[in-house]
């Protein structure tokens, strides 16, 4: 009957001790009842207008005193007002002093923590009439003094003068909700709003206020019209306007209610329902049938007749409410009704809250209904105990009296199975989203009222469920009583084994009986809940997969067998669950927990040995604490597995790659190496131990258990930190070679005892499944209570785990390799060298053996600083076969580095050093380079054989070599390079005799190589070539051209740059050979082609033509004893040098055979001979239509003035080879002619030939 009492909170008045605040609290409690009747009514005050004492004389205003306001259902207040604080009662002690600043702070506090509380009263408890109290102004008339011979009737009239007053303040309230135009449902903003009208009610007297409904407009303000609102907006605000009446009159009924006035509360409640029900509104008409069952108690209690109100019987079923079949010993009819109707009533009201739950902002919070279920539930309780709807009933459930008091007259109606069942529906809600405070109110009500009808198993089990929700305070208390007293929390752990104690043989036989029953119980329910022991991995494997028990329910089980085992006390118990616990369910656990229970496991072992017990250990749980155990490889020490094709033919390694980019087809090669180690030489092996606790530990002692060669170890240690993984080292040296087995570890672990650890893999997911299929399956799954502890399936045979086994660690040891070393001539390291662009030198470099044993075998690769950037750049694809190729040859056939092993040392004794000769280039852009010496111990024969490919028959199939690597820093320096580089045409003077001897030396030798009869087969290339040092250098150039070899030598004084003219006899190629594929130094997948046919075509002219002139041209530098090579691959050429340098297939000559007059010269009337040369570069002979034009500047009709002899045009056929032929012709007059010849196939397949213009003077005699 919570709804119908008014909430006054109790709180003291500084100074006042704790002690008399509980005294006087007890007191004002033995009269939490007042009678209207009682209640003085002020004449002269009209604030009772609703709540008017006089008007219900039978009613009772039942208070219900709080000593703390419920802050957690605050958004409950405004939707039952019974929740709501609306008086405070401040409590003071007349024997102390009061400061009037103080109480005032005081007073001004409370009004700030309690908003919603109209009325303040002071009760000044054994108060002196002499002593006058000086109170705050306008405070005086709240405070009531009560002498110390009070009386009980004198505080009732106090309280009933303090209820008169209340009532007088409530009336505002009333008329305040009365105007509400808004109401909202819980959880919503505008539930909150009777707090700032209640500030401003407790502020003035309500009956002289104008309150104003929150949903009007200001004074002055325009209203809009109805015509100016839609139909649909209209109907809406009717509808809310409805809704908001009909709720505002439920929470009227909780006023008058909670005053007192039960008749006029039912009315509302009546209305409220009727409106709600009209209106779809579940919630509150829920709340407001709810109130009217409330009322109807009340009334009983009252001895007040009342009439069922029909809403309330058309909303609890079709049942006759007047007369019933059923019988009742000790009540009579209309009791007999009421038990009838209130469960049918409230079967009613959680339909509708139910369906409020579809609505979105007027849903049924779960706290509330679940109070409905667990009301209705004590209700019937209250009925049953006392036989009936007695007098002693409803006093319990309307003023709560103990519920002893009612007596054992249990009825056999209502039934209990009735009872549980309204009492679980409470349960069955959403109860873990409650918060604390409501969950442990639920679950208490439900452990009441299900004890209090005799179901002890459900009672016990929402004990539980009341224990575990209240564990941590319970924890924290002992551990704050603990250290009130002085003591440790666990001081009282101990048994006592002394014999002067108090026991007796007999008891304490009796107790160490009793707390090993108490063991074998718990193991029992461990067991149970799927926590058996285990004795080894296998059976941990198997618990791990096969568990049974929620996850939950077995760290809670745990827990409880560790408090148990504390308290009988076992020592080893509480290990032994401890170590399951963090075995079990470490990954359940909180972070706070896993430490408590590692900190207690020292704590009991103390104990432990206090108590004489010192053979108490504890294994450590964590049976995958080494997780992986590997070598540790020092980067080119360790020998690597070596086969002698791979050897022999390492020079051609680079070349040798895969045709194409990507192969989906190929074989995946495994990248799983194997552990080696080589005999005699120490070895570091890295152990990877996993914590993954919340706690640190400390591995004492860590070492090997191995099988196979003898091998010595040095203990390690290691300090894991929570949550992580930490590696440490084992030093190792291995006595045999052969095939050694890492078994697993030896451990100690700080406070355990050593324990072996494996190596231990997850299974994989197949394995799981086949692990579960073996064992039932499905069916295993769908088995309950004791049947489902069973993990095999009867009649099959259980398969261990494949992927669970035992993971050993396999590490071959190689034999004893030598190990060799670079001595340097320096002190320095590093190898420094410094070379011209283009140089070629040697060097010598120390190889030492500092092993005993000697080196048979030796080869030496290379790499330098070259070789990445043009790897990348070859691997592009964006880039033209002839740049591919341009980068190739850099690559693979430009070397930096190279080593000739003729006549050089092919073994290296122990202790004993022996030098090599590599040869260097000066390739450009080398910065550094690596002499990577790979070496190894084979076998000598008894008659070795000279170094050949035949070596491989001595040589066994596969052996294994270390590697050593050289670095060297090397600095090349450029030296003469070519900046430009032009091929023009040779246009030779009229008389080559002139340019001999006037022109310069270096033309005329220029031109005294060129034969006077094939002077159109030369061209002229220009070289300009720069020397970037500071000296002088000699160039030597060398030009091929077939019949003869162009050689030059020019002088470069320091950073000079000179230009070199080379005379070059044009080169014919077909035009197949031009149509060749760029050649490809590495087998490379094909990529299309980025350009267009033209293009690409241009790319593989230019690439074939630039390749024949590098193969004819050679440029060498000397310079002090040192000498080296210009690089012609800078050369690039263009479309214009390519036309220049290439013959054509077909070439024209023209030329006047003419007499002394001079050359070119004709006389007028004479007749002259025309000599025409064809040259026909075309493997096959051909036939072709031979022309001869004639031009002059001003001059149109020629053929009176110039006269071929003959035809000018007619067919020749031409051989391979050189075709001369001979034309007449005769000018008639003067001036200067232009001759040209042409020739043409007569398929008309290829384009036209022409000569060179041939100007011809003419003159007179």
């Amino acid at each position: 009957m919570g709804h119908a009492r008014l909430k006054v909170l109790l709180a003291p008045l500084t100074p006042l001790k704790r002690a008399r605040f509980q005294e006087f609290s007890q007191l004002i409690r033995q009269v939490d009842n007042v009678r209207l009747e009682d209640v003085a009514v002020n004449e002269l005050n009209d604030d009772y207008n609703f709540l008017n004492p006089r008007s219900n004389p039978n009613g009772r205003v039942l208070l219900d005193f709080v000593s703390e306001v419920d802050r957690e259902h605050t958004y409950l207040e405004s939707f039952e007002y019974s929740r709501q604080v609306f008086a405070v009662l401040l409590m003071a002690d007349g024997q102390e002093h009061h400061d009037e600043e103080l109480l005032q702070s005081q007073i001004d506090q409370i009004k700030k923590t309690v908003p919603t509380a109209v009325s303040i009263q002071i009760f000044v408890f054994d108060s002196n009439p002499d002593t006058k109290i000086l109170w705050p102004p306008d405070t005086p008339q709240l405070s009531t003094a009560l002498t110390p011979t009070l009386q009980l009737s004198a505080l009732r009239d106090a309280l009933a003068d303090f209820t008169s007053s209340l009532l007088a303040k409530m009336n505002g309230l009333y008329i305040n909700t009365r105007e509400r135009a808004n109401v909202t449902s819980p959880y919503e903003p505008a539930s909150e709003f009777i707090r700032p009208q209640l500030q401003r009610v407790s502020s003035y007297a309500l009956a002289d206020a104008q309150i104003t409904p929150a949903s009007s407009p200001p004074p002055g303000a325009e209203r809009p019209t109805r015509s100016s609102l839609g139909p649909g907006i209209l109907a809406s605000i009717e509808r809310a306007k409805v809704l908001s009446n009909g709720r505002s009159a439920k929470l009227c009924g909780d006023l008058l209610l909670v005053c007192g006035f039960g008749s006029e509360a039912l009315k509302l409640y009546t209305e409220a329902a009727a409106i709600a029900r009209a209106n779809n509104d579940y919630l509150w008409q829920g709340a407001a049938l709810e109130k009217i069952g409330v009322c109807l108690v009340l009334l009983t209690f009252l001895d007040v007749s009342f009439q069922i109100p029909p809403i309330a019987q058309s909303s609890a079923g079709t049942i006759s409410y007047k007369t019933s079949d059923r019988k009742s010993t000790s009540s009579s009819k209309g009791e007999v009704n009421l038990v009838d109707f209130l469960p049918e009533l409230y079967s009613g009201v959680l339909n509708l809250y139910q369906k409020s739950t579809t609505t979105q902002n007027d849903q049924i919070p779960a706290f509330v209904m679940a109070e409905t279920s667990l009301r209705l539930a004590n209700f019937m309780a209250s009925v049953h105990i006392a036989g009936g709807l007695t007098r002693r009933a409803l006093e319990n459930m309307v003023l709560g009296t103990e519920r002893a008091l009612l007596g054992k007259t249990f009825a056999s109606y209502p039934p209990r199975a009735e009872i549980a069942a309204w009492a679980m529906r409470a349960y069955q809600g959403p109860i873990q989203s409650l918060s604390l405070a409501d969950r442990l109110h639920v679950l208490s009500g439900l452990a009441s009222v299900l004890g209090s009808i005799g179901f002890l198993r459900r009672r016990a089990f929402f004990l539980r469920e009341i224990v575990l929700a209240l564990t941590p305070a319970l924890v924290q208390a002992r551990v704050a009583g603990a250290a009130g007293l002085g003591i440790h929390p666990a001081a009282s752990l101990a048994l006592s084994e002394n014999h002067n104690n108090n026991f007796s043989r007999e008891v304490l036989l009796k107790t160490r009986q009793t707390a090993e029953s108490l063991v074998s119980l718990l193991e029992s329910v461990a067991r149970s809940y799927g926590l058996p022991e285990y004795s080894n991995d296998a059976d941990l494997e198997e618990i791990t997969l096969g568990g049974y028990g929620w996850p939950y329910l077995r760290n809670a089980t745990i827990k409880d067998c560790i408090s148990i085992c504390e308290a009988i006390p076992d020592f080893a118990g509480v290990l032994r669950f401890s170590a399951r616990s963090l075995a079990f369910g470490a990954a359940n656990l909180a972070q706070d927990e896993q430490v408590k229970l590692l900190a207690n496991i020292p704590r009991i072992l103390a104990a432990a040995k206090r108590s004489g017990i010192t053979d108490l250990e504890i294994d450590y749980w964590d049976s995958y604490l080494i997780r992986d155990i590997s070598v540790h490889v020092v980067p080119d020490t360790l020998p690597v597995k070596r086969l002698t094709r791979e050897l022999l033919a390492v020079d051609q390694a680079a070349v040798n790659r895969a045709p194409f980019l990507y192969n989906p087809y190929q074989k995946k090669t495994s990248t799983l190496q194997q552990l080696s180690i080589v005999q005699n030489e120490p070895a570091s092996f890295i152990v990877t131990l996993q914590n993954p606790f919340a706690f640190d530990v400390e591995a004492l002692e860590i070492d090997f258990i191995t099988d196979g060669p003898r091998i010595s170890c040095s203990p390690s240690s290691a300090y894991l930190k929570a949550m992580t993984t930490t590696t440490t080292v084992l030093k190792c040296t291995a006595q045999e070679s052969g095939d050694l087995k890492v078994l697993g570890c030896r451990v100690k672990i700080s406070g355990c005892r050593p324990r072996i650890f494996s190596v231990r893999e997850a299974p994989s997911r197949t394995d799981i499944e086949d692990w579960h299929v073996a064992r039932g399956g499905l069916e295993r799954v769908k088995r309950t209570g004791v049947a489902a502890k069973t993990s095999v399936t009867p009649g099959t045979e259980a398969k261990p785990l494949n992927g669970a086994a035992t993971k050993e660690v396999l590490v071959k040891v190689l034999p004893a390799a030598p190990t060799l070393l670079y001595k340097p001539d320096i002190k320095s390291s590093m190898l420094t060298i410094n070379l011209f662009e283009g140089e070629t030198t040697q060097i010598q470099i120390g190889l030492e053996n500092i092993s005993e044993v000697p080196i048979t075998f030796l080869t030496f690769t290379f790499s330098d600083s070259t070789i990445k950037p043009l790897e990348q750049a070859i691997n592009s694809k964006t880039k033209q076969p002839h740049e591919i190729h341009e980068l190739e040859t850099f690559l693979y056939k430009i070397k930096a580095l190279q080593y000739f092993p003729a006549g050089q040392a092919s073994h290296i004794e122990p202790s004993s050093t022996t030098s090599f000769t590599i040869q260097l280039y000066g390739k450009r852009g080398t910065a550094s380079a690596d002499i990577i010496v790979n070496y190894g111990h084979l076998p000598i024969p008894s008659n070795p054989a000279p170094p050949s490919s035949e070596t491989s028959s001595i040589a066994p199939s596969e052996f294994y070599t270390r590697q050593l690597i050289i670095s060297a820093k090397v600095n090349v320096h450029p030296a003469l390079s070519v900046v430009h580089c032009d091929i023009l045409p040779i246009t030779t003077p009229k008389t080559l005799d002139s340019i001999l001897t006037s022109c310069h030396a270096q033309f005329a030798s220029i031109y005294s190589c060129i034969p006077a009869e094939d002077q159109d087969d030369y061209c002229l290339m220009i070289l300009d070539i720069r020397n970037a040092q500071h000296q002088t250098m000699t160039l030597h150039v060398s030009f091929d051209n077939e019949t003869s070899t162009f050689t030059a030598t020019e002088e470069f004084s320091g950073l000079a740059q000179r230009r070199l003219l080379i005379p070059m006899r044009r080169k014919y190629l077909t035009e197949a050979s031009l149509k060749d594929p760029v050649p490809s130094l590495t087998e490379r997948q094909f990529i299309v082609s980025s350009v267009c046919a033209d293009v690409e075509a241009a790319n593989r002219e230019s690439f074939w033509v630039r390749e024949s002139l590098l193969a004819r041209l050679a440029m060498t530098w000397t310079v002090a004893h040192r000498k080296g090579r210009v690089e012609e691959r800078s050369i690039s050429i263009n479309r214009r040098m390519i036309e220049n340098y290439l013959l054509p297939t077909r070439s024209v000559t023209l030329r006047l055979d003419c007499d002394g007059a001079g050359r070119d010269v004709m006389r007028v009337g004479r007749l002259y001979s025309l000599l025409l040369r064809v040259h026909n570069r075309a493997p096959d002979a051909s036939r072709m239509m031979v022309r001869v034009t004639v031009a002059h500047d001003s001059l149109t009709d020629l053929s009176m003035h110039f006269i071929i002899l003959g035809t000018a045009q007619y067919p020749l056929t031409f051989t391979t080879g050189l075709v001369t032929d001979t034309i007449e012709c005769v000018a008639l007059s003067s001036g200067d002619y232009y001759l040209q010849a042409s020739i043409a196939p007569l398929d008309q397949s290829d384009r036209v030939t022409v000569s060179q213009r041939l100007k011809v003077q003419v003159v007179d005699e």
